[in-house]
């Protein structure tokens, strides 16, 4: 686990006492934390635990209910005594979605374009920038994720993780200031996991900053700079050294490693 100093630097990511609530149900409860430019987060935790939510309320898929999610100079405040209108929201949501780069579990690009046109979209549709300079933009993530050879293919004539890291080409062809990924190798055969987790590690060197839902434990412990630990809508603990991975404080993060970890040797003696 590797471990930035931020001293005099303030958070680039700052979220407040953050709630979230779907059909009266409370998925999100009072979520504080701060993440830092250049940070690498994992964020783990059991099915349902509001992990997808949180990247969801972090790039304003999702509005918050209360408190506040700030992303370098853009704040959504919902906090008591918050006086913004339900338009300014909106507006300052748009303006959000666009440094917040996003990659899911499902691949999500259009199957009838080629992989660069895919890249190309946002960029003109959002930012409106020529197609000509689109394209320049889009070869050149694509060549940073191992893919410009295969530029002019469409997603059916690549593999899996060639098409996950089409889908993470595309999210930084918009220059965002941090990225997140939703499971990114959930969907993926074991034998491809590797390719696109090495994309995040060359993305970390560079310095940008991410932050990541992922089982993928052996990646969290090696690239994080921390890992959160969610249950129940809540952080129940933050593993910012080595020693704390191994030997977490609190009971539910111990019951949930110890499941983790014999779940992957029970893979590794069924496989």
């Amino acid at each position: 686990m590797q471990k930035h100093d931020h001293s005099g630097q303030s958070a680039l990511i700052r979220l407040e006492n953050v709630t979230k609530s779907f059909d009266n149900t409370e998925v999100l409860k009072n979520i504080t934390l701060s993440i830092f430019e250049g940070d690498l987060v994992s964020i783990i935790g059991p099915s349902g635990c509001g992990k997808s939510t949180l990247l969801r309320c972090i790039n304003a898929l999702e509005i918050i209910d209360g408190g506040s999610v700030r992303v370098a100079d853009m704040v959504l405040d919902r906090r008591a005594g918050a006086d913004v209108s339900h338009k300014e929201i909106e507006k300052r949501a748009h303006r959000l979605r666009q440094s917040v780069g996003m990659v899911f579990q499902t691949f999500n690009l259009f199957p009838h374009k080629t992989i660069v046109e895919n890249t190309m979209m946002a960029p003109m549709v959002v930012q409106g920038v020529d197609k000509e300079i689109a394209r320049e933009i889009a070869l050149r993530q694509l060549d940073k994720v191992g893919l410009k050879s295969l530029a002019e293919r469409r997603p059916d004539q690549l593999s899996g993780g060639q098409i996950q890291r089409a889908a993470i080409a595309r999210a930084l062809a918009m220059s965002p200031s941090v990225m997140l990924y939703d499971e990114p190798t959930s969907a993926l055969d074991p034998e491809l996991v590797g390719e696109v987790l090495s994309v995040m590690r060359e993305l970390n060197a560079e310095g940008m900053t991410q932050i990541i839902v992922t089982h993928e434990m052996q990646f969290a412990k090696d690239a994080s700079d921390y890992i959160v630990f969610m249950d129940k809508g809540e952080i129940v603990e933050i593993l910012a050294e080595e020693f704390m991975v191994e030997h977490p404080k609190d009971i539910r993060t111990q019951k949930f490693l110890k499941r983790i970890m014999s779940l992957g040797r029970e893979d590794v003696i069924n496989g």
